[in-house]
């Protein structure tokens, strides 16, 4: 379901647990602040790891402090009514932002990105019971 800005505030996403991809960087953290000033909107970020795809571990980052993009230019928000994540895009990046929960890492069926093949991080999907999740959405 497509979103506005407006219904992002909404959704009060602050607090909750975001996947990034941009790129060949994969990131997740944690939603510190959502907002829009005229044409452009700024989400900020904390508790930031990026994958190291070659060791397959998430690493701290201190890089990370904030995304943004212009609202008229390579803008979408849209809501997977299914698993509650509402999707930020931008000029050549996505951002998943899932709902709250206690361990959004391993409770939380995550997107497939470049780098990573989807689902919840640890625990309790195959391979096979994700594919399976993914047809049901498509």
């Amino acid at each position: 379901m497509k979103l506005s800005a407006e219904d992002v505030i909404a959704r009060d996403i602050v607090g909750r647990p975001f996947l990034h991809e941009q790129g060949q960087f994969v990131c997740r953290g944690y939603v510190a602040d959502f907002t829009v000033e005229g044409d452009y909107w700024t989400l900020k970020v904390r508790d930031v790891e990026c994958l190291d795809k070659m060791a397959g571990q998430w690493r701290h980052d201190t890089d990370a402090d904030e995304y943004g993009g212009s609202l008229s230019q390579y803008c979408s928000f849209v809501e997977d009514t299914i698993d509650d994540i509402i999707c930020l895009s931008g000029y050549g990046m996505e951002i998943n932002v899932g709902p709250e929960c206690d361990s959004p890492w391993s409770e939380i069926d995550w997107p497939e990105l470049d780098g990573y093949e989807g689902g919840p991080m640890t625990g309790r999907l195959s391979k096979r019971d994700k594919k399976k999740r993914r047809k049901k959405r498509g």
